[in-house]
């Protein structure tokens, strides 16, 4: 039966990775009894399915987080998060969600807590067959995903290291066939190309800012729900500067990690001498600029 207002907590052993030793806490996991831990505490606890879970990392979690002083001033001596997840992981959870000093991490490994508090889900239990056949469908189709992120691996990979291109891209065409390609219908795209010196670039370099292009207008999709992104290739003083601007959600540059599409293509501007500045901000969407310098004649 599950817990309901009213009913006495269950004691039950959750476990923390402690960060930084101190007296009576070694770093690492550290095991510590319920009981213990809410004594003449008032705590307000919330559990999530699974560390790392998409909705979990983007919604649940870091609201306790913003309102964590809010709820301390309330009264609130700890804000506890729970999941069935091992210590370690609900300690990278937490350093990446940066609830330190503000959201306890704490796994409940066995799920033996979770139990006693009566709020398990047993989702095999209902109907085998078709839960099993959930699974295998779950399988498949996550394998054949990173069947695909090792493809896009090899093919990051294989652009990098191959030899110079037999031909040059035209620029002037194949940006907005990007643009045809990778843009729904209902996000406007704006195309601006004035560049003179287009024939001064090198095959490499040409296919190089295709590539980047091509990686910046994809992330914009993907991520950044725009309802217009604009497509820039001018010559300015010594250099052809591409830029590739969004108005859609953004981000938190200064917080947010490196995918590899954004590594692959400062490789790119780095192998090209080029400086690639990407900027955004969270509602004001982002823009991408390679600058790639030009030989004097």
């Amino acid at each position: 039966m599950s817990i309901k207002v009213g009913d006495r907590v269950p004691d039950g052993t959750l476990t923390e990775f402690i960060e930084t030793e101190s007296a009576g806490c070694s770093l690492g996991p550290n095991a510590f009894q319920v009981a213990d831990l809410t004594r003449g505490k008032t705590i307000a606890l919330f559990a999530l399915p699974g560390a790392f879970t998409p909705t979990c990392s983007a919604k649940h979690l870091p609201g306790y987080v913003e309102q964590a002083d809010a709820l301390k001033a309330k009264g609130v001596d700890e804000i506890w998060c729970v999941s069935v997840n091992d210590a370690f992981v609900m300690g990278a959870w937490g350093r990446e969600q940066k609830t330190a000093g503000k959201v306890r991490m704490l796994a409940d490994g066995s799920a033996l807590w979770t139990q006693a508090l009566g709020l398990e889900l047993d989702l095999v239990a209902g109907d085998e067959r078709a839960t099993a056949e959930q699974l295998r469908q779950t399988l498949k189709s996550g394998i054949a995903g990173i069947g695909e992120i090792i493809s896009d691996i090899r093919g990051y990979i294989h652009a990098l290291e191959s030899a110079e291109p037999a031909e040059s891209p035209e620029l002037g065409r194949d940006l907005g066939h990007i643009a045809r390609q990778l843009v729904p219908p209902g996000i406007d795209v704006i195309l601006n190309i004035t560049a003179p010196a287009l024939n001064e670039l090198t095959p490499r370099a040409a296919t190089d800012l295709l590539f980047i292009a091509r990686e910046a207008v994809s992330n914009a999709v993907r991520h950044g729900t725009p309802t217009k992104i604009a497509i820039d290739l001018r010559q300015t003083s010594g250099e052809i500067a591409l830029t590739v601007q969004d108005n859609g959600a953004g981000y938190d540059q200064f917080n947010a990690r490196s995918g590899l599409g954004t590594i692959t293509m400062r490789s790119r501007a780095e192998r090209l001498g080029a400086q690639l500045t990407s900027l955004s901000l969270p509602g004001m969407g982002t823009t991408v600029r390679v600058a790639v310098p030009l030989a004097e004649s």
